[in-house]
């Protein structure tokens, strides 16, 4: 999956001004790193609206992993 910023912004745009807030608060709450410190956390979740994930959310290349098991 890749991720196009220009045409995701511009789709966020055409929607109305609620809806593109709810889109943008999703996207933060998948990309910002909650757990890491409890006060950041707050401020995002109780001033900006931002939810916490309801499940752990990891974001990443795996081009570039190479995991191998001991067995």
């Amino acid at each position: 999956m890749s991720l196009d910023p220009a045409k995701l912004f511009s789709e966020i745009k055409s929607l109305p001004t609620s809806q593109g807030i709810d889109v943008v608060r999703g996207m933060l709450s998948v990309f910002l790193p909650f757990g890491l410190d409890d006060s950041i956390d707050q401020v995002c979740i109780d001033k900006l609206g931002v939810p916490r994930p309801k499940h752990p959310i990891s974001i990443g290349n795996t081009q570039y992993v190479n995991l191998t098991c001991a067995g």
